[in-house]
C-alpha cells in the first residue's frame, strides 16, 4: 500500500493544508485513498495516532509499526493507499520544551519498518531558516517564554543545525527522497504547484484545483513582546483595569513615527480581547499559584501598575522593531544556514526567497 505522509514543519502552512485537504476528502474517497489530516487531537479515530508524541515515545518503533499495520489491514478493504498529515509527527512545536525534530529518531525508525512492506513517501514543507526561527519565536513570546531570540534559536537548532540531515534520515528510512517544497515557494503561487505534486504522489488524479488560503498568522511582534515582558516580571497585566494603556496603544498606532504602527493597532485589539492573562504555559501557572497564595494570606496580588505597564510597552516597542537579522550570534551561525539552503536548493530545487510576514501562514 502507498502511504503519503506530510510531516510539517510547524509554521509552514500546515493549518491551511489541512483545510484544503478536508475540502477534497471526496476526491480521496473516489480514488480509494484514505485521508487522516489530524492525528494529534484523536478526533478522526485513526490508529495512526500512535505515531504522535508521548504515545510513540512510550510505544517504540516496533510496536507502533505493528499498530499501523493493523490499521492498514482494516483499511485495505476500502482503500488502496492514503495520505496522513500532521505537523507533530516530527515532534511538538519547537519552543520551551523541545528542540526541532525531537521525534525524528523514533519516527524514522518506525517508517523504516513500515517501508519494508509499503511504499512510504514523506512530504515536508520547509522555510528559510531565519524566517522560520523568527515565526517560532513569535509564538514562544506570546506564550510567555522569557528567553532572548539568540537563546531560543540556539536551543531550537543547536550549533546552526539545518534541514539536510532531517531529509537524509527520512530518505534513508523510507528508501526514497522526501517530496520537498518551501513556504516561500508556496507563497509565490499560493501552493498550486506543491498541491499538484502532492495529489500526484497520492495517485489522486481528479481533484478540485484551488490555492491554499492563508491562515494562522503569527501574532504581531508588539503583542508577543508585551506578553513576554509581563512574564519576565512575574506579574499580571489586567488591562480592563487600565483603559488608559489601551488608549496609549491606540494613539501610538496612529503615530507615523513608529515603524510598526499597523501592528500596534492589531496589538490593541488582541490585548483588549485576551488581556494578556490566558497563557497556558508553566510560567503563567506558577504566577497564578502565586496570586492565589497572596489572596489566601491577605497580601496584595502582584498586578503590574499602569506606570510599570507603560515602561513595558516602551521596552516592547523598541524590541519589536528588531528583526533579529543583526544579532551577532545569529550572524555567526548564518553561514551554516546558507550552506544548508544551497544544498537543499541543489538537491530539491527549493525556493528560499524570504516570505513577508503578511504572507506567512
Amino acid at each position: 500500500m502507498k502511504l503519503v505522509i506530510h510531516m510539517g514543519l510547524h509554521r509552514t502552512g500546515s493549518t491551511a493544508l489541512k483545510a484544503w485537504l478536508e475540502e477534497r476528502r471526496a476526491s480521496f474517497t473516489a480514488a480509494r485513498r484514505f485521508l487522516f489530516s489530524d492525528l494529534s487531537s484523536g478526533s478522526q479515530g485513526s490508529l495512526f495516532g500512535v505515531l504522535i508524541g508521548k504515545t510513540l515515545r512510550l510505544t517504540g518503533p516496533a510496536a507502533a509499526a505493528a499498530v499501523v499495520e493493523e490499521e492498514l489491514a482494516r483499511l485495505a478493504g476500502s482503500f488502496d493507499g492514503g495520505l496522513v498529515s500532521d505537523e507533530n509527527l516530527l515532534g511538538p512545536m519547537p519552543g520551551s520544551e523541545a528542540q526541532a525534530f525531537a521525534a525524528l529518531p523514533v519516527i524514522a525508525s518506525t517508517l523504516e519498518l513500515l517501508a519494508v512492506r509499503h511504499t512510504v513517501q514523506p512530504v515536508l514543507v520547509l522555510r528559510q531558516h531565519g524566517a522560520w526561527l523568527n515565526s517560532l519565536y513569535r509564538i514562544a513570546q506570546f506564550r510567555g517564554d522569557p528567553r532572548s531570540f539568540v537563546e531560543f534559536a540556539s536551543d531550537v537548532l543547536p550549533d546552526g543545525q539545518g534541514f539536510a540531515p532531517l531529509l537524509d534520515r527520512l530518505a534513508l528510512a523510507c528508501g526514497r527522497p522526501p517530496l520537498v517544497t518551501t513556504l516561500e515557494a508556496i507563497t509565490a503561487d499560493r501552493g498550486e504547484a506543491f498541491l499538484a505534486r502532492l495529489m500526484a504522489a497520492g495517485d489522486v488524479a481528479r481533484f478540485a484545483p484551488g490555492p491554499l488560503a492563508a491562515s494562522n498568522a503569527a501574532p504581531p511582534p508588539i503583542l508577543g513582546y508585551l506578553r513576554q515582558e509581563v512574564a519576565r516580571r512575574g506579574g499580571f497585566l489586567a488591562l480592563e483595569a487600565a483603559p488608559e494603556l489601551v488608549e496609549l496603544l491606540a494613539s501610538l498606532g496612529a503615530a507615523s513615527a513608529y515603524r510598526n504602527s499597523a501592528n500596534l493597532a492589531k496589538a490593541r485589539d488582541g490585548i483588549v480581547r485576551q488581556s494578556l492573562r490566558l497563557d497556558p504555559a508553566l510560567a503563567f501557572a506558577q504566577r497564578l499559584e502565586r496570586a492565589a497564595k497572596c489572596i489566601e494570606t491577605g497580601t496584595p496580588v502582584p498586578f503590574l501598575g499602569v506606570d510599570e505597564a507603560r515602561s513595558i510597552l516602551v521596552s516592547a516597542l523598541a524590541a519589536s522593531d528588531d528583526d533579529h537579522a543583526g544579532v551577532p550570534d545569529l550572524k555567526r551561525i548564518a553561514p551554516r544556514f546558507a550552506a544548508d539552503g544551497q544544498e537543499l536548493s541543489r538537491r530539491y530545487a527549493t525556493t528560499w526567497t524570504t516570505a513577508t510576514e503578511e504572507n506567512a501562514r
